[in-house]
């Protein structure tokens, strides 16, 4: 896009942290069915709903500081590899990935 070396303002341009975006009301402002987990649970329940329903979802997940690097980038493939390990230990990661 061209930002590298930009200076703070055209950077700024970029910045999605400010102002904050209210993402659940824009989708709702579209006519979009939209939920905000901030739990690996309200997350599950809210893809579930979305899988379940027919039409459009947005599901604003918040991921939690702790989650960076390579962390973040594995997160995807353990979630898909969760539905097939037994359910105590699916919830113990499950609690350690999101407590």
């Amino acid at each position: 896009m061209g930002a590298i070396g930009a200076g703070d303002k055209a950077k700024a341009q970029l910045d999605l942290r400010t102002p904050p975006i209210d993402f659940v009301h824009l989708g709702e402002g579209m006519g979009v069915a939209s939920k905000r987990a901030t739990t690996t649970e309200e997350f599950l329940a809210a893809f579930e709903h979305a899988l379940r329903t027919p039409g459009p979802h947005l599901i604003e997940a918040i991921v939690p500081p702790s989650l960076t690097g390579l962390k973040l980038r594995v997160l995807p493939h353990l979630l898909q590899s969760l539905a097939n390990l037994p359910q105590p230990i699916a919830r113990a990661i499950k609690r350690g990935i999101a407590p």
